[in-house]
Formats: C-alpha cells, sequence, structure tokens
C-alpha cells in the first residue's frame, strides 16, 4: 500500500513539474512575442 502510495504520488509530481515546464515555456514565448511587436511598434 505505501508503495502504491509513493508511485501514484511520484508520477503526480511527474505530471505537475511537466505542465509546469510547458506553461514556463509558454510563458517566454508569449513574452518575446509582445516584445517583439513593443520594439517594432516603437520604431514605426
Amino acid at each position: 500500500m505505501g508503495s502504491f502510495l509513493t508511485n501514484s504520488g511520484r508520477k503526480a509530481v511527474i505530471k505537475l513539474k511537466a505542465n509546469a515546464h510547458l506553461a514556463f515555456k509558454r510563458e517566454v514565448v508569449i513574452g518575446k512575442r509582445v516584445a517583439l511587436k513593443v520594439i517594432l511598434g516603437s520604431n514605426q
């Protein structure tokens, strides 16, 4: 029973970490796009 709990817990943690990593990547991409728009907008 204990090993089952740690196993499912580990899977949940891995899933959370993966989701957090994807969310962070998405934030970075969006941030870069916004920065580019601002830079291009200020140049025009």
